[in-house]
């Protein structure tokens, strides 16, 4: 009976450690460098609704509020900040900014809306109900990514670092170097692009990449990764390289709204922990 059985049992043995090796496979695509996968969560971006994107939709950013998602929308002479009806889909409110500024991420903290410029060193602040602009502030460098914790802006640049800001004047507080821990070295995460803070954690776009990185907020250790492949193949009209995913807000729990640059829709998603489901519907 044991050798009728045991046939089963390395079946078993084998599809176990096979569908382990799978769950990782998307990462080292992305990553070749990465080695060590021990401990590491990995999520599916499970499809929960497509809502139609509105252009200008060359995201930037996104936030999720009370039934609005605050869309930050770049390029020169195209950038604006919109206030979507997500119940209606439609843009309530909309602020266009001259031609001279490139928008970038976008956060919400004590009901006044901050937004990154790219490289005019200036982020600006509104007001949530009608987005009139009430303030700027200057800093130095790029403006790429913005979230926020309880007592500080995270922003990022492009690079490795993540910087830690003022909420009263945006001004540099300290920065931290995000990295990925290889079996013998650490891996130093570049082009870290949106961001979305979500307790202890940072979900993080990376430029160019299929993936969201979880960051563990305290170390700027990758903790986790999801898999986003899956909204690609729904974005079957993207023409350009540049067409990345871009923009990660939290509604609740795991649910989250992701879109990128030029994007047809924008997602509402679940993010699934080890489930080879990728879509709902």
């Amino acid at each position: 009976m044991f050798f009728l059985k045991f046939p089963f049992f390395i079946f078993l043995i084998t599809f176990f450690f096979a569908d382990k090796k799978n769950s990782f496979s998307f990462l080292k695509e992305e990553f070749p460098k990465f080695n060590n996968f021990k401990n590491l969560k990995i999520y599916n971006a499970v499809i929960l609704k497509k809502i139609p994107n509105q252009k200008p939709n060359y995201c930037q950013g996104i936030f999720y509020h009370d039934n609005f998602l605050y869309y930050s929308s770049g390029l020169y002479g195209k950038s604006v900040l919109k206030k979507i009806n997500l119940k209606k889909n439609k843009i309530e409110k909309q602020y266009s900014h001259n031609e001279n500024i490139f928008a970038e991420g976008i956060s919400l903290t004590k009901n006044f809306l901050w937004q990154l410029s790219w490289r005019e060193k200036k982020v600006f602040v509104f007001s949530i109900q009608n987005l009139k602009l009430l303030k700027n502030f200057s800093y130095r460098g790029e403006g790429w990514g913005l979230t926020h914790d309880e007592n500080y802006f995270i922003m990022s640049d492009g690079s490795e670092f993540l910087s830690y800001r003022s909420k009263k004047d945006f001004s540099l507080q300290k920065k931290k170097r995000v990295y990925f821990q290889n079996k013998s070295q650490k891996i130093f995460i570049e082009n870290i692009n949106a961001l979305q803070r979500v307790e202890k954690n940072i979900f993080a776009n990376i430029w160019f990449k299929k993936v969201i990185l979880i960051i563990d907020k305290k170390e700027s250790k990758i903790i986790g990764a999801v898999n986003c492949q899956n909204l690609f193949l729904q974005e079957k009209k993207l023409q350009e390289e540049s067409d990345v995913l871009n923009g990660i807000a939290h509604k609740k729990k795991n649910i989250f709204y992701l879109t990128g640059k030029n994007w047809q829709n924008i997602y509402l998603v679940e993010f699934v922990l080890n489930n080879s489901k990728m879509q709902k519907n």
